[in-house]
């Protein structure tokens, strides 16, 4: 149940490594023109999931609410289906081709991964609103919610933290369909790894499979976590998944109650809003919808759209344990849509140790603005922009020390500027020295250089910035 499907173009290449001018200059070109040439975001990145023990969840039959507290075998539920059994196999319409299932036994999806789906054969949902709700541990390995229904053309999901007193997930599904019978599956998946989720699909029923296609279903989803009972903490969610399609996704004030170490949200029109989150890793994408975050990220951030505007604050916390020093990493890109991203890099680690980010932002049309707030002292940043025809401002935070490279392709030299008399964020009373100079060759010009605290370097210039501007593009960069 990945993300995406096949392969993409990068737009936003993972690392820039240490090479001569020329070669940098020839890569950039080939690399803007691949870009304009994609038709794709960069690749959806999916970090290695965990695995637990396998176990199967209760879920109620669709033909009626209901609210499952207490985890129970699944088989008491598949007993529903029993009777059936008994004289012709129950049929099943979910993903895929039509599933059978005989007494307690499951199927299996096209990727032959265990699938129940809940509905009323003989009486399928009314027009008008029906209501599921379903209850998910938290102690799984995954949790994941799928919209591969085709019949959904709208809707919200609203994501919050309470007092349940439970340790579950609990989902609410409401569906609001326009036409009689066309109702929508919500089928239980479980995974090799121990995960499990819900997955919604279509209700086929052959008599009325050509109307069907007509119908309009609106989803309304209210997913609730557990707030902790130890005041201290925050809830953990290990790993959770949401692809809603058409349904906005949004998420407020979660930041201090519920800590994810895998959160992936993704859609296609509607916004995706999450407002105060806390993160390992986490991962946003977006066909038309517009994506707005504020959230504290400890690992990989990864945010996509293609046409929508992307507006992110982000605080990258650098951190040591027992496995050793973890570098964060930020990847933002946008096709057609305008880019702004405020970055705060910061970590809890040693006076001695030396501190690596990765920040990565690019476009294609729309405007791409990147300010990096803070920088603790002997950071190393590996920055990268780029964008091919519209305006790149970035603004870095005077600590910043490392090798400088800013080009344009269409022969507009790019603008550095520089604060005269910046503050010694070491409060050492050290000047600052930047040095550049400009070059020009048949590909377009170039300013290079450096920066460093002091009357000269007191460490390896690991540091550097790369901005790219391709045609029609301006570009100034502030420290």
């Amino acid at each position: 149940m990945g993300s995406g499907g096949g392969d993409k173009t990068h737009i936003l290449p993972t690392a820039v490594s240490e090479r001569s001018e020329h070669t940098a200059r020839s890569r950039l070109l080939r690399y803007v023109a691949a870009a304009l040439a994609a038709t794709a975001l960069a690749a959806f990145v999916l970090w290695p999931r965990s695995s637990g023990p396998h176990c199967r969840l209760p879920l109620a039959p669709a033909s009626q609410p209901a609210v499952i507290d207490h985890p129970a075998p699944i088989q008491s539920i598949a007993g529903e289906y029993k009777h059936a059994a008994e004289g012709e196999p129950h049929e099943l319409h979910g993903i895929g081709d039509e599933l059978a299932l005989h007494n307690t036994q499951h199927a299996d999806d096209e990727n032959g991964e265990p699938v129940w789906c809940y509905f009323n054969s003989t009486l399928p949902m009314p027009v008008g609103s029906y209501l599921q709700q379903f209850s998910l541990p938290l102690s799984l390995p995954e949790l994941f919610i799928v919209d591969k229904s085709f019949k959904i053309h709208d809707g919200q999901a609203n994501y919050e933290v309470a007092d349940t007193g439970t340790n579950d997930m609990r989902v609410r599904l409401a569906f609001d369909t326009d036409i009689e019978g066309c109702s929508v599956n919500v089928c239980f998946m479980e995974k090799p790894n121990g995960g499990a989720g819900l997955v919604l699909s279509d209700y086929e029923d052959r008599s009325r499979t050509s109307e069907c296609w007509r119908a309009n279903t609106v989803l309304g989803a209210q997913i609730t976590f557990p707030r902790s009972k130890q005041d201290s903490l925050p809830t953990l969610v290990t790993n959770f998944r949401a692809e809603l399609g058409y349904a906005g996704q949004e998420l407020r004030g979660l930041g201090e109650d519920v800590f994810f170490d895998e959160l992936l949200l993704k859609g296609s029109q509607r916004p995706i809003i999450l407002d105060s989150l806390q993160a390992h890793n986490l991962s946003l994408e977006t066909r038309a919808g517009d994506i707005t975050l504020r959230a504290t990220v400890s690992g990989n951030a990864i945010l996509e759209s293609e046409s929508g505007s992307i507006s992110a604050s982000v605080a990258l916390v650098a951190r040591t344990d027992a496995d050793g020093y973890h570098a964060p990493a930020l990847q933002v890109g946008n096709f057609f849509g305008p880019l702004t991203t405020d970055v705060a890099l910061t970590g809890d680690v040693g006076p001695d140790d030396v501190i690596h980010y990765t920040i990565r932002a690019g476009t294609v049309v729309g405007p791409n603005v990147l300010n990096v707030t803070a920088i603790p002292p002997r950071a190393n940043i590996d920055l990268l922009t780029q964008t091919a025809f519209s305006s790149t401002v970035v603004t870095l935070h005077p600590a910043f020390e490392g090798n400088i490279t800013l080009y344009s392709k269409d022969g507009t030299l790019p603008i550095l500027s520089v604060q005269p008399h910046p503050e010694d964020p070491e409060r050492r009373g050290r000047n600052r020295t930047v040095a550049t100079k400009v070059e020009e060759d048949d590909n377009g010009l170039t300013i290079t250089g450096h920066a460093f605290w002091g009357p000269q370097a007191e460490r390896p210039l690991h540091g550097k910035i790369l901005c790219m501007s391709g045609e029609e593009a301006s570009l100034l960069v502030q420290l």
